[in-house]
């Protein structure tokens, strides 16, 4: 039982973490929470969290070959890039969500919206990656089968927990951040384009 514990520890541990710092996903749950309400962030949460479990999958059984794969095609690098960038740009240029009769600003669906950054974040399959290599060289055989069951619950969890902080933290702060639409859609804006441009950087450059 003890592995199984220790497993799920590890990856509530490693999802928190990285999840802790500024990015494309938490800025984009905390303009969730701001343009509608905590139940539209919850929901963005959710979605991010669930992707978050795919991801970690495919760094854990697909690492080496996604390595691989990305040194063969630097172009798919590039694709997403350029996805961030746009992405990026229409944020600065976008306004703030204009509240309804209800007091809620209509932007879609938030468990859609979290569903699809969380896919395009090129952090995160990578972060895995090495997150799962040191986990699994520590753990030995003992990460395997009901371990590694374990092990996603806790990135699910992990993930859905920070997120929630930022969510509370939005929510408790909505009046001022509201008043600071324009700021927080040009902040998102600025992640966004930094991401997509030092990947341009990263593979034309380096």
């Amino acid at each position: 039982m003890e592995p199984l514990i220790t497993c799920f520890l590890i990856g509530v541990f490693a999802s928190f973490l990285g999840t802790l710092p500024l990015g494309p996903i938490n800025l984009a749950v905390i303009k969730t929470t701001v343009d509608q309400h905590a139940r539209a962030g919850l929901e963005f949460a959710i979605a991010a969290s669930l992707i978050e479990i795919l991801q970690a999958v495919l760094a854990l059984w697909f690492g080496a070959f996604i390595s691989s794969f990305w040194q063969a095609n630097p172009a798919f690098e590039m694709l997403l890039a350029s996805v961030f960038i746009l992405l990026g740009a229409a944020f600065w240029l976008r306004r703030p969500a204009i509240p309804t009769e209800s007091g809620k600003a209509s932007r879609g669906s938030p468990f859609a919206g979290g569903l699809l950054i969380a896919l395009l974040n090129p952090q995160a399959v990578p972060y895995w990656i090495l997150a799962t290599s040191v986990i699994a060289q520590s753990l030995g055989d003992e990460f395997l089968d009901s371990a590694l069951v374990m092990f996603l619950s806790g990135v699910a969890l992990g993930k859905f927990a920070a997120l929630c902080g930022f969510v509370m933290a939005s929510h408790l702060l909505k009046a001022r951040l509201q008043q600071s639409g324009v700021a927080i859609n040009r902040l998102v804006g600025i992640v966004l384009l930094a991401i997509g441009i030092l990947q341009w950087i990263r593979l034309t450059w380096l």
